[in-house]
């Protein structure tokens, strides 16, 4: 078995034993040769079980099947069963192991095709996605006595940006700040940040001015409550 293994691998004993490290007596030895000087001890084993790697058998089941072969018919060499089989590891050639400069343009190729199309994706998402939009004042349920209110949040620079209705200017870092009259009773505050030919994205708060309480001026001046 270990013949024809080597047969199909087209390698003369010397050319097996260069590549698996193995002397060449053992492996003369192990296929069966009489007049190989090679006793069956733990170290023939341990140079079968190498053999065994090199040519994809299953090395533990080999040096199994030698054991007992040898235990049961020790001056006959041994032709070990037909029922082991190769190691599964599939063997590969070395030449394919080399990282050669095709292989590093074709990674850079398409290391550079991920990273266009990643840009793009990021930039197609950026524009059909709703934008970002938060509010720090007012809060909702806010209950006030003054009709004067400050509107501030971020959003991002290049959305278009309304409060009910009116147009509000951006800065640089995507802040904004408006001031508005409230009337007195519920107000509904309606802030909406909206691409250009995207989507949109809508906050809603709800404030109450309630007039109690609320200074009044007097004739000589003074206020009073």
């Amino acid at each position: 078995m270990l013949i024809g293994a080597r047969a199909d691998e087209s390698l003369t004993r010397s050319e097996a034993a260069a590549g698996s490290g193995v002397p060449e007596r053992y492996i003369a030895f192990f296929e069966g040769d009489q007049k190989s000087d090679v006793t069956a001890d733990v170290f023939a084993r341990n140079k079968l079980a190498e053999y065994c790697r090199f040519l994809r058998f299953d090395p533990e089941a080999m040096v199994a099947a030698y054991r007992n072969e040898r235990q049961s018919l020790p001056s006959i060499p041994v032709e070990f069963s037909p029922r082991l089989r190769r190691h599964p590891l599939t063997h590969i050639p070395t030449a394919k192991l080399l990282v050669t400069p095709n292989v590093i343009r074709t990674s850079l190729i398409a290391l550079a095709i991920f990273g266009v199309g990643l840009f793009f994706a990021a930039k197609t998402y950026r524009m059909v996605a709703p934008p970002m939009l938060t509010l720090a004042s007012p809060q909702d349920g806010l209950v006030i006595h003054d009709k004067m209110l400050t509107v501030e949040g971020r959003t991002e620079r290049e959305v278009q940006l309304m409060v009910n209705g009116k147009l509000i200017t951006i800065d640089s870092s995507g802040n904004f700040t408006d001031q508005m009259d409230l009337r007195d009773g519920l107000n509904v505050i309606t802030v909406t940040a909206a691409r250009r030919h995207g989507k949109s994205t809508e906050l809603t708060r709800r404030v109450v001015v309630d007039p109690r309480d609320r200074p009044t001026a007097t004739l000589n001046g003074t206020s009073e409550r």
